[in-house]
């Protein structure tokens, strides 16, 4: 882990409170391959309730007591859910990263007033310093790998790189 200097600022609050998985927001979804239906889309309030839904087994996720659960319940009651429920088989640190890049994707994505919020952020912003101990997603006590600020940063580039200036207007005879 890497040792950054943390400021006296913790996690996202105040005018960087945006970039907080547990704010609500609109566009988040986790889109579930099924036997007989195709796929099932299940909207989420919070990229934390989306995320911690994505944690469970294949077989849980269809359970509709389980979807009720994390699409109606509030990001802090999903996250102790998501601590005392069974893990999918394959929820490795490379799953975790995958997962929250494509919820952060859809929550900042190109076009919303929340990608504009996040192109006006410095990239410095981007970390999620804290005191709860997340040195996963996080930094704390100036130790951590700052994987969220990490996938923030990331997408702020790709919106970067998205935006496009409008066209200059070409000169006429008559100016």
């Amino acid at each position: 882990m890497d040792d950054i200097k943390q400021p006296l600022k913790k996690g996202f609050a105040g005018e960087l409170s945006f970039l907080s998985n547990m704010l609500p927001c609109s566009g988040v979804y986790i889109s579930i391959p099924t036997k007989s239906e195709g796929r099932v889309r299940y909207w989420f309030p919070t990229v934390e309730n989306a995320y911690q839904f994505s944690k469970l087994p294949d077989g849980l996720q269809m359970h509709k007591a389980f979807v009720i659960l994390y699409t109606g319940c509030n990001p802090y009651h999903a996250k102790v859910y998501g601590k005392n429920l069974p893990l999918r088989d394959d929820w490795t640190d490379e799953k975790k990263i995958q997962i929250m890049s494509s919820l952060i994707d859809l929550k900042f994505a190109k076009g919303s007033h929340l990608a504009g919020f996040l192109l006006r952020i410095k990239d410095e912003d981007l970390v999620e310093y804290n005191y709860w101990g997340d040195t996963f997603w996080g930094v704390c006590n100036g130790k951590g790998e700052d994987n969220l600020g990490k996938i923030l940063r990331a997408r702020k580039t790709v919106l970067q790189n998205d935006f496009t200036s409008p066209p200059e207007l070409s000169k006429t005879a008559d100016s």
